[in-house]
């Protein structure tokens, strides 16, 4: 699987959530309500990007243009083109698989969420993996869930637990958005996010940088992403995704 797609996996894999949330300590907690917090998750029908990434771990640093559609809550479409301009890999992830389009091996590949539970014992989470990309909270908000009013830095602190991940995410008030995400799990895993160099688009507020550090066991990864289109269209947009005849199935 190309090494882009197989981090991409990885991160939505890292965060599954769960149905019933955990008990979560009121200590040091200022509120157990949502009611302080002023903050919506990103209010979008399409989204379209082309982005930069940077990826470097212990033995190499890739770069490559990522182009990325959304149609919010069922299609993620992911195009990457390395420098030399040449597309090396094109995906279509929906709430129930992954199919991949691997022109470097000529292949094609088509996975269920059974099929990723199976091979690798955890769940594929479409939504937590969309959030990451808009920078929404990974989690959705239930009542259980712990707000801080820090109100000397302008920020809510919200504390999220689940039965295999807890979240801690920082939320400015001046831009309503999420700044900083700090994930673990279980397994000690970690995913570090930080979000910056926000902009008015369409009326509506989003990051145009991003940097991600994914930690698994000896192995650390790291991801710097600069948007440099960003547009909300009004109209729905194609998700192309056609597989040549001659490519493996």
């Amino acid at each position: 699987m190309n090494k882009f797609l197989s981090i991409i996996v990885a991160i939505s894999l890292f965060f599954t959530a769960c149905k019933k949330p955990a008990a979560v300590s009121q200590q040091n907690t200022d509120q157990s309500t949502l009611s302080i917090l002023d903050w919506k998750p990103l209010a979008f029908d399409y989204l379209v990007l082309k982005s930069k990434v940077t990826f470097k771990t212990k033995d190499n640093s890739v770069n490559a243009t990522a182009n990325i559609r959304i149609k919010k809550d069922s299609i993620i479409w992911i195009s990457i083109t390395p420098g030399l301009g040449i597309e090396v890999m094109r995906s279509i992830i929906t709430p129930d698989s992954v199919k991949i389009i691997n022109r470097l091996d000529n292949k094609y590949d088509k996975y269920s969420i059974d099929y990723l539970k199976e091979t690798l014992g955890v769940d594929l989470n479409f939504y937590n993996l969309q959030n990451l990309i808009v920078g929404d909270l990974l989690l959705p908000l239930v009542h259980e869930d712990q707000i801080k009013d820090l109100l000397v830095e302008e920020l809510w602190e919200v504390s999220q637990a689940r039965k295999k991940v807890n979240a801690l995410s920082l939320i400015s008030k001046t831009q309503k958005k999420v700044t900083r995400l700090d994930a673990r799990t279980q397994e000690q895993e970690q995913l570090l996010v930080n979000y910056g160099a926000f902009s008015m688009i369409d009326s509506l507020v989003m990051h145009q940088e991003q940097s991600l550090q994914l930690i698994q066991k000896q192995d650390t990864t790291f991801i710097d992403v600069s948007h440099q289109k960003i547009e909300f269209p009004t109209k729905a947009i194609a998700f192309p995704f056609s597989v040549p005849k001659k490519y493996e199935k």
